[in-house]
């Protein structure tokens, strides 16, 4: 016997939740982590932010705007009702600081590195494989989130 439509959406449901949980759980360790080392260490993060091969008066303001961007992924995530929103500003950050490594390592020979946590005692090749994974992890996260929703909608 085939089960209901209705049947079906709670059961996946049910699974997609866990998923969803696991994959915000892990951006918000990562968050946290590099927060956490960013404010710690911030006078060394202020510095290295301002040697960024971009305009000083961007570096100015990225050195006071990203932590508490990066910070607001952390209750986004972990509430449900904003989970979608947590999950997009994460895939967002993520991809931008993945475009930036791989547009640095092309164009320019000086690597500053204003990474938290072990991240800048990385050598550039991991330094991009650990943005790429937490890229897809953050797109995965927002497209199952989309998806459930669509799916919940399509039951009720």
């Amino acid at each position: 016997m085939q089960p209901q439509p209705l049947q079906y959406a709670k059961r996946n449901w049910g699974n997609n939740q866990q998923i969803l949980v696991l994959l915000a759980s892990l951006l918000i360790m990562m968050w946290i982590f590099t927060v956490g080392n960013k404010l710690i260490e911030f006078p060394k993060f202020r510095i290295q932010m301002l040697a960024q091969p971009l305009p000083q008066w961007i570096n100015q303001i990225l050195v006071y705007l990203l932590l508490p961007i990066e910070l607001l992924c952390v209750p986004l995530l972990y509430f449900n009702r904003t989970r979608f929103l947590g999950f997009m500003l994460s895939f967002l950050l993520m991809l931008s600081f993945t475009i930036y490594i791989a547009w640095m390592l092309a164009f320019h020979e000086h690597l500053p590195c204003a990474c938290g946590g072990p991240i800048p005692k990385w050598g550039w090749g991991q330094h991009l494989a650990f943005n790429i994974i937490f890229t897809l992890i953050a797109f995965i996260g927002l497209w199952t989130t989309y998806k459930s929703t669509r799916a919940r909608e399509h039951t009720n």
